[in-house]
């Protein structure tokens, strides 16, 4: 996945209490972000474009967009050719959306970029 500068950022390694000042700084590292220390003290660091520290090379220190975890429900339906499928924002709106050949309405959880 690439780097997206609007969206909650961590480093590669894992959670941490990152946050991006700016993105447009006239230098070879414009994002520039603050890092939240153990002691309470924000460190300011510079990154490239890609929110990485080298500018070659992937590294545990680089910026990565924290994954984005989602919540469906999905009807599904026998067909001739096997199952269809509806998903949806919340149960009740499956419920809504479901006809009587119905034959399960099941929650799924899922974060952006597994499985692929």
């Amino acid at each position: 996945m690439s780097f997206n500068p609007n969206r909650p950022v961590q480093f590669r390694h894992g959670p941490a209490k990152v946050r991006i000042l700016a993105t447009d700084l006239q230098s070879e590292l414009p994002v520039v972000i603050a890092v939240l220390r153990d002691d309470g003290i924000e460190e300011i660091r510079g990154r490239y474009a890609s929110g990485r520290v080298k500018f070659d090379r992937e590294g545990p220190y680089d910026l990565v967009n924290v994954p984005i975890k989602h919540e469906v429900w999905i009807n599904f339906y026998n067909d001739e050719e096997g199952y269809d499928s509806s998903s949806y924002p919340s149960q009740a709106i499956a419920n809504e959306s479901a006809d009587s050949t119905r034959i399960a309405c099941i929650r799924v959880e899922f974060t952006e970029g597994e499985g692929l």
